[in-house]
């Protein structure tokens, strides 16, 4: 999960240092979403000042396309105000999804998703 630290230590922030609330900021909707805090700015906004936090090689991890499933939800969803629910749903949800082996050939352990 060290891949979402960078949310806390962001400028602008995402997440208000200490409390773990979700930053603010006017709503837009944005293909079809309501960015209403900083975490879907980072997310959906490509104008953001926020669209380096993460590279191209992050966005493409499965742990990071959970969390960004999670946070956006949908036209009814009802959007958490702290940041720390969607990391423990993401981090349950992906090792839910995933499952480790040891391949018995080459004796390497492989993740199967």
């Amino acid at each position: 999960m060290e891949l979402f630290d960078r949310l806390s230590t962001s400028e602008p922030p995402v997440v208000r240092e200490g409390i773990g609330t979700l930053v603010k900021r006017m709503d837009e909707v944005v293909d079809g979403f309501t960015v209403q805090d900083m975490l879907r700015e980072c997310l959906l906004c490509p104008e953001s000042e926020l669209v380096e936090l993460f590279s191209e090689e992050d966005k493409d991890q499965l742990l990071f396309r959970t969390l960004k499933h999670l946070a956006l939800g949908g036209p009814m969803c009802q959007y958490e105000e702290a940041l720390e629910p969607y990391l423990e749903t993401t981090k349950r949800l992906y090792k839910s999804l995933l499952s480790v082996q040891k391949n018995s050939a080459s004796g390497n352990v492989e993740v199967n998703s």
